[in-house]
């Protein structure tokens, strides 16, 4: 086959065209290859809550308030040394004496003579006796039954002071003792003598019925006591 001139010239123009596609084909795989930075903005906020509405909420989850009933009642502890309640009597009650007959008998005896010397019977403890009484309350009087000369005593219910120090007068005076179901021992302690003798003290104890429980009449040393003992039914 015979070439002709401008065969020739398209040929040779063909074979610079490819060999220049190598070359740069080449270049490219020899070219060192960059890594591509890719920058992005960190969030360094809390996360929003997401609002669930009523709606959309789980229909084992109540919205409303949960009320409980305790049927403990709070209040302050009750301490082992809790005083008794004691409430003194006013003058109007002492001024009524409607059920005090035997208050104004003893008042008005003329008593008041020097107080005898002391005997060793004076130096022991005494007992006033058992009584049972359904009574709420104990209403406790107490005086001086001979010369006024300055005779102090204590008051104890079942080993709880409720008064550590009654000034006995001529007078009787007095005050209420709540009583409870059961078992209540009544002290009543002699804390000095007096400057002419014993202590002289005198008890009257009624019920809520006006009743006379016990009345006695005493001369003790310092630091003896005598006791009533009254079972609440």
């Amino acid at each position: 086959m015979k070439t002709t001139p401008k065969t020739s010239i398209l040929q040779s123009s063909l074979f610079w065209i490819a060999l220049f596609c190598v070359s740069i084909g080449y270049a490219q795989i020899d070219a060192p290859r960059k890594s591509i930075k890719i920058e992005g903005k960190q969030n360094n906020e809390a996360p929003k809550p997401i609002l669930v509405s009523p709606e959309n909420a789980s229909s084992s989850i109540s919205s409303e308030t949960v009320s409980v009933k305790s049927k403990v009642r709070l209040g302050q502890p009750e301490s082992g040394t809790k005083k008794r309640e004691v409430r003194f009597m006013e003058g109007e009650e002492f001024a009524k004496k409607d059920y005090t007959a035997l208050e104004n008998k003893l008042n008005n005896k003329n008593n008041y003579t020097k107080d005898a010397g002391l005997k060793p019977e004076y130096y022991n403890d005494q007992h006033f006796g058992d009584f049972k009484s359904g009574s709420k309350f104990v209403r406790f009087l107490y005086r001086d039954h001979e010369y006024v000369d300055g005779d102090r005593v204590s008051v104890a219910v079942n080993d709880t002071i409720i008064h550590p120090n009654i000034h006995l007068a001529g007078e009787f005076q007095g005050f209420y003792i709540d009583l409870k179901t059961g078992f209540n021992k009544i002290d009543i302690t002699a804390l000095n003598q007096g400057t002419s003798g014993p202590n002289t003290a005198q008890f009257v104890m009624y019920d809520d019925n006006r009743q006379v429980i016990s009345s006695n009449i005493w001369n003790l040393a310092t630091g003896v006591k005598a006791t009533v003992i009254i079972v609440k039914d």
